[in-house]
C-alpha cells in the first residue's frame, strides 16, 4: 500500500466559493431520532452547503476553527459556470435551524470557510473556518473501532420521510468489518444523501469521541431509494490523529476555561479582578460577575500565573503606606489579602511611555526594558519568598531602545514592537541561556494597538484599539510550527467593542499550555 500523503491546503476560490456551514449540536439518517437545535446528545455536527447553496453534506467540529468531513463532500454539485457566477454568495454558518431546500439560516452565528486540506489514502478533508466558534468540539478517538461495538451515527441528510431535513438525526448502529482505513456499520439505520462526512461517535454523548466520518452507503430506507442492502461505509480517524494535530495546532493547546484577568481603572483608583471568557479563541469577552474590586490601586498591573498579581505602585494619597515605584505582590486578590512589598525602584515604568515595557511570562518571570535599552529578567520564587535573580535582574540582551512595547506570550516567548509599528518575536531558552529565535518578523501596523496581553502559547490580545467611537479588544494567534497567523492574521478579530474597555487589562500568562 502506498504511504499516506497529504494534499496541500486549498484556499477557497471560485470552484467552492459557495461552500457553507450550518452548525447545530447533533443529528439525519433512516431510523434515527431528530433533536432540537440544542438538544441531546451534544455532538458538534455541522451542515456544509455546496454549490449554489441548494445541496449539502455533513461535518463535525473538532476544534473551534476546524471541521472534519469527507473529501467527496467537497465536489461541486453545481455546473462550474453557475458556481463561478455565485462566487460572491455569502457563506452561512448559523447555529440552529435553517429553512428547508435552500438552507437559509434562520438564526445564529454565520461562518465561512477559508480553505481545506485532504488526504490521499482515504476519503477525508479538514475545513478551516474563517473565524473560531467558541470552544465547540468533539474529541478524536485514539483507539480503533471493534467489530460488534455499539456506536451512534449522525447526519443532516435525507430521512425515510423527508427529502430535506432541517434538523439533525442520530441513530444507534453496530461496527461491522474493520479495515485499514475504513469500517462498516449496520444495525437497521443507514446514512442517506446529505449525511456524507457526518460523524460516527461513541462514549458519553455529552463528551463525544468521534471515531470516523461517513463516506458512502447503500441508501436503504432513504426517501426515493428502493435498494434493500443495508449498511454504511466509514472512514477511520483514530489512526491519523497525529496528522490531524499537524493540520490544527490548536488541538495541542489546553487553556483554562476562565482564566483570571485584572483591569486597572485610574479614574477610580481601583483594580477589578474577574474571569476572562475563552482565552484560546477569543470568542467571548471577560465578565466581572462574582469578581473582586480592590480599592487604592494605581499604577501598572501585571498578571502572574496561579492567581498572582503584581502592581508597580503609584501612591494614591497621604494615607497610602507605599511609595511610587514599589513593587507589590498580591497572592489572591479574590481573598483581598494585604499586598506584600517585594521591591522598589520601579518608578520609571509609571511613565506613560514606559508602561508597556514590562511583562510577565507563563512561568512568572518578569521582563523589563530599562532606560539603557537593556532587557532584563526578574524571577520571584514564591515558595521561598525571595528573588532567584539579582535585584538588578538577569541581563538577557541589549539594544532594545527601539521598542515601545513588549508582551510575553509563553515560556520565554516575547513579542516586541518598534516605534514604527513593526512586531518581532523572540524566544529565550533559560536552560542554555541562549536565544532560540530573535527578531522574527511578525508584521507591521501594530501601533494601532495601545496595549497587549497574552494567556500564553502565542495567543495575543490587543487592548484598547479604537473602532469608531469605542475601544475594541482584538484576538491574534501565531503558529510557530507553521510560521502562520490564525484567522484574522495580523489584523486580528474584534471580540469586544465598547467604551468601557480598560486601558490596562492583563490575563493570567500561564492560562494556556501545550499538551
Amino acid at each position: 500500500m502506498r504511504p499516506p500523503r497529504t494534499r496541500p491546503l486549498v484556499v477557497l476560490g471560485t470552484a467552492l466559493a459557495a461552500v457553507t456551514l450550518t452548525v447545530a449540536p447533533a443529528q439525519a439518517i433512516t431510523g434515527g431520532t431528530p433533536t432540537g437545535d440544542y438538544g441531546s446528545p451534544y455532538v458538534p455536527t455541522v451542515r456544509i452547503t455546496l454549490g449554489l447553496g441548494d445541496q449539502s453534506c455533513t461535518g463535525t467540529m473538532i476544534s473551534p476553527e476546524t471541521v472534519v468531513t469527507a473529501a467527496s463532500c467537497l465536489h461541486p454539485v453545481a455546473p462550474p459556470a453557475a458556481a463561478r457566477a455565485n462566487a460572491a454568495r455569502p457563506q452561512h454558518v448559523p447555529i440552529g435551524s435553517v429553512q428547508p431546500f435552500n438552507y437559509t439560516p434562520v438564526d445564529g452565528y454565520v461562518f465561512g470557510i477559508n480553505g481545506y486540506v485532504t488526504r490521499d489514502d482515504r476519503d477525508l478533508a479538514l475545513l478551516h473556518l474563517d473565524r473560531p466558534f467558541e470552544n465547540y468540539r468533539a474529541r478524536l478517538a485514539t483507539t480503533p473501532p471493534v467489530t460488534g461495538q455499539g456506536v451512534q451515527i449522525n447526519g443532516y441528510g435525507r430521512t425515510t420521510t423527508d427529502w430535506v431535513s432541517a434538523k439533525q438525526q442520530v441513530a444507534n448502529a453496530t461496527v461491522g468489518a474493520v479495515g485499514a482505513t475504513t469500517f462498516s456499520v449496520g444495525g437497521g439505520s443507514t446514512t442517506c444523501k446529505g449525511d456524507a462526512g457526518g460523524p460516527v461517535y461513541r462514549g458519553d454523548p455529552w463528551d463525544p469521541e468521534i471515531v470516523a466520518v461517513h463516506t458512502g452507503s447503500f441508501q436503504h430506507g432513504c426517501l426515493g431509494e428502493t435498494g434493500t442492502q443495508d449498511g454504511t461505509q466509514e472512514t477511520r480517524l483514530d489512526d491519523i490523529t497525529d496528522w490531524i494535530h499537524q493540520q490544527d495546532p490548536d488541538l495541542d493547546i489546553n487553556c483554562a476555561g476562565q482564566p483570571d484577568a485584572y483591569a486597572t481603572y485610574p479614574a477610580t483608583k481601583t483594580m477589578q479582578a474577574g474571569l476572562f471568557g475563552d482565552a484560546q479563541f477569543g470568542s467571548t469577552w471577560y465578565g466581572w460577575g462574582g469578581g473582586q474590586t480592590v480599592n487604592g490601586w494605581q499604577g501598572v498591573t501585571l498578571a502572574g500565573p496561579n492567581k498572582l498579581a503584581w502592581n508597580i505602585h503609584q501612591k494614591t494619597g497621604i494615607s497610602d503606606p507605599f511609595a511610587d515605584g514599589d513593587l507589590l505582590l498580591w497572592h489572591n486578590v479574590y481573598q483581598a489579602p494585604a499586598p506584600v512589598k517585594v521591591g522598589n525602584g520601579w518608578g520609571s515604568f509609571l511613565q506613560q511611555a514606559n508602561q508597556n515595557l514590562v511583562t510577565v511570562d507563563s512561568r512568572g518571570r518578569i521582563y523589563a526594558v530599562n532606560a539603557q535599552g537593556e532587557l532584563r529578567m526578574y524571577n520571584w520564587d514564591d515558595a521561598t519568598k525571595r528573588w532567584t535573580t539579582p535585584l538588578t535582574g538577569q541581563l538577557l540582551d541589549t539594544g532594545w531602545n527601539g521598542y515601545n512595547l513588549i508582551v510575553a506570550a509563553g515560556d520565554g516567548v516575547l513579542y516586541a514592537r518598534t516605534t514604527t509599528g513593526n512586531l518581532y518575536r523572540f524566544q529565550y531558552d533559560f536552560t542554555t541561556n541562549t536565544w532560540t529565535q530573535r527578531n522574527k518578523d511578525s508584521g507591521t501596523g501594530w501601533n494601532a494597538v495601545p496595549h497587549m496581553t497574552s494567556p500564553g502559547q502565542d495567543i495575543l490580545y490587543g487592548i484598547g484599539a479604537k473602532v469608531g467611537d469605542n475601544y475594541a479588544v482584538r484576538f491574534y494567534r501565531y503558529y510557530p510550527t507553521t510560521d502562520s497567523w490564525a484567522v484574522g492574521g495580523t489584523s486580528g478579530i474584534v471580540i469586544n467593542n465598547d467604551d468601557r474597555t480598560p486601558a490596562n487589562l492583563v490575563i493570567d500568562p500561564g492560562a494556556c499550555v501545550h499538551t
